[in-house]
């Protein structure tokens, strides 16, 4: 493998800013046992311990394209103050061997180190190379952990030692490939109810799944059976930042919305919406909605019927009342009809009859309807209030348009009795009338 330069293998800029951390629980376990296998003997035959020099990198964990290789920047620093040390670089797949993976030690200028190698490291001094780790083609969605450390002291002597980070562990890298290029965009849902003539928004997620940053645009797919005009979007365009460029995980994502507002010529049944975002290096990402326009279904809002009137309710005087209806369903019947104009009637025996219409009854709307009706009978009354009673809009369920209520109406009271019950009123006066008038003719004879 090779560094940059003319005719070399491409490899990510030490200073890029992938900052993706990954769980690397299973490598770590490898890890740590080759870790212990690799300290329990050296390359020499003896011993290893750890050195007066530490080891360092500036990140732990960084993400490769495959195909392309990746840079850490490592220190050694002589913790002796007293004398200088003989370093030679070393590196090791701590999960397993190396298959078409490969690592590669290079001065800071990227030049390569030959194998074997001694670097003297002065007393108290530092000393700072580059590791390329580099991912083959096919290897996106893998990971690999790499220990990077350096044997101190003369190549000649029985037994080494191996520099450790400052907390006494080995330094090791974690690198995780990935695609070039790659995304997924996600909606909020994966279906939903929409209602002619009614605003339904709706949120959509981008997210790379890629190490580059790339340009996109979003737009309706192929999929989609909605009539066209249907579907607005916001977010439609912009840059998709990939792990290199992205701080954290939120910002390698990009969000909007879409609007979908059919008119009333949408008919009932199930359609679907599909957005596609499109991006300059051609990959694509769509997801779809699937969507119900739902037939109209009226019904009477539960406990909503009151009487207004504010005087005792008496027979042939007018009593008022009323009750709110609602529209659980769809805008549009099968036929084209729309929830509008819509009669609500009320009435009854010894009630009569009266109609009244709500000028819109859309989905989730309620309407108030007001009656005045005037009982010919007193007693116990029945009063039935129906919607649509002349089935002009075919809904979902008919069955819950009609609603019956009792009236308690008070009798017209009878006039008084004038003689104690048993004769009344105008009996008694024309019997007086008739004793008088014999009266009168007795004193003429």
């Amino acid at each position: 493998m090779n560094p940059a330069g003319p005719g070399s293998l491409s490899h990510t800029p030490l200073s890029g800013g992938d900052r993706r951390k990954r769980a690397t629980g299973v490598a770590a376990l490898a890890a740590i046992s080759f870790l212990l296998l690799a300290l329990i003997a050296s390359p020499q035959g003896g011993s290893a311990t750890s050195s007066l020099v530490m080891v360092t990198a500036s990140e732990l964990e960084k993400e490769v394209p495959a195909g392309e290789s990746v840079g850490f920047i490592i220190l050694f620093s002589n913790g002796d103050s007293e004398q200088s040390r003989t370093l030679e670089l070393a590196h090791q797949f701590m999960d397993g061997p190396p298959g078409d993976w490969g690592a590669m030690w290079t001065t800071t200028d990227d030049t390569p180190v030959t194998n074997g190698t001694l670097h003297s490291i002065n007393a108290g001094g530092i000393l700072q190379f580059h590791l390329y780790v580099d991912a083959p083609i096919g290897s996106a969605g893998s990971s690999r952990s790499v220990w990077a450390f350096a044997w101190e002291g003369a190549v000649e002597e029985m037994e080494r030692n191996q520099t450790m980070r400052p907390s006494g562990s080995p330094l090791l890298l974690a690198v995780n490939s990935g695609k070039p290029y790659g995304a997924e965009l996600e909606l909020e849902a994966t279906s939903a109810i929409i209602y002619q003539e009614q605003l339904s928004t709706f949120d959509f997620t981008l997210r790379s799944t890629g190490v580059y940053s790339d340009d996109y645009t979003i737009a309706i797919g192929d999929a989609t059976t909605l009539p066209a005009g249907s579907v607005s979007l916001t977010g439609t365009s912009g840059r998709l930042k990939g792990s290199y460029d992205a701080v954290s995980a939120q910002g390698r994502t990009a969000a909007g919305t879409f609007t979908v507002s059919p008119d009333r010529n949408l008919l009932p049944g199930d359609y679907t919406l599909e957005l596609e975002a499109s991006f300059d290096s051609g990959v694509t990402a769509s997801a779809q909605m699937a969507l119900t326009a739902p037939v109209p279904d009226f019904g009477f809002v539960a406990g909503s019927f009151r009487i207004t009137s504010t005087t005792e309710v008496k027979s042939n005087e007018p009593v008022s009342f009323e009750v709110r209806v609602t529209n659980n369903g769809g805008n549009v019947d099968v036929n084209s009809a729309f929830t509008e104009s819509i009669e609500v009637r009320a009435g009854g025996d010894a009630l009569g009859q009266q109609s009244s219409f709500v000028t819109s009854l859309k989905h989730g709307e309620e309407a108030r309807v007001s009656f005045v009706l005037t009982p010919t009978n007193g007693g116990e009354l029945e009063i039935k209030l129906e919607i649509d009673p002349q089935g002009e809009v075919v809904e979902k369920d008919e069955s819950n348009n009609v609603m019956l209520q009792s009236l308690s109406v008070e009798a017209e009271p009878e006039e008084k009795k004038e003689d104690g019950g048993l004769i009344p009123g105008p009996g008694l006066l024309a019997v007086a009338t008739g004793i008088a008038l014999v009266a009168v003719l007795r004193r003429r004879r």
